[in-house]
């Protein structure tokens, strides 16, 4: 999961937004240390994490660098099978979307807005996924997608089309470096 943090300077903005992709209920993000216990208390919600804007946050809001970075050291004390980095962009990562507990459409939008880091505004359809994608978020440098064959054979339609979006994206000049595109059943 991507936590995208570009251009966020403010404090408060960025615990709501860590908690909401950490899952932590409103009442445990008023300061670091309560939505840091939150976090161990509830448990790995994901696997992975990837913090990016890192650079900037050191510079601009050095106060929730200090409270993400004791997040982290917390976390992966914590849970040996946790990874959690701080990146500047999100053009260096590799990251896999795992597709087979996908059932529907709506629910093929949510773990792509979750895992790629979409904004909370994020409409949940195509056209939303093609104006966040080329206007919104920084994508990854790789993008994995495992247990295609599921999607394809669930959705096929939703699965046509996020391929071609994709491609369509890697193909155009958006991407710096390029996109890479992976799709494995």
């Amino acid at each position: 999961m991507i936590v995208d943090l570009i251009e966020e300077w403010e404090d408060e903005e960025i615990r709501r937004i860590l908690g909401n992709a950490l899952r932590v209920p409103w009442s445990a993000r008023g300061d670091w240390p309560t939505l840091e216990r939150a976090v161990l208390d509830a448990g790995p919600v994901h696997e992975v994490v990837h913090v990016v804007g890192w650079g900037g946050l050191v510079k601009d809001c050095p106060e929730a660098a200090a409270g993400i970075s004791h997040l982290r050291d917390a976390v992966l004390r914590a849970w040996d099978s946790v990874v959690f980095t701080l990146n500047d962009s999100a053009e260096t990562l590799d990251v896999t979307i795992a597709l087979h507990g996908v059932s529907s459409a709506r629910g093929l939008q949510r773990l792509l807005k979750r895992e790629l880091g979409f904004p909370d505004m994020y409409g949940h359809n195509w056209d939303a996924f093609w104006d966040t994608i080329t206007g919104l978020v920084q994508l990854p440098g790789t993008i994995r997608f495992t247990g295609w064959a599921h999607l394809v054979r669930t959705l096929p339609d939703d699965a046509e089309t996020l391929r071609e979006s994709l491609e369509r994206y890697a193909a155009k000049s958006y991407p710096s470096p390029p996109l890479h595109l992976v799709f494995e059943d």
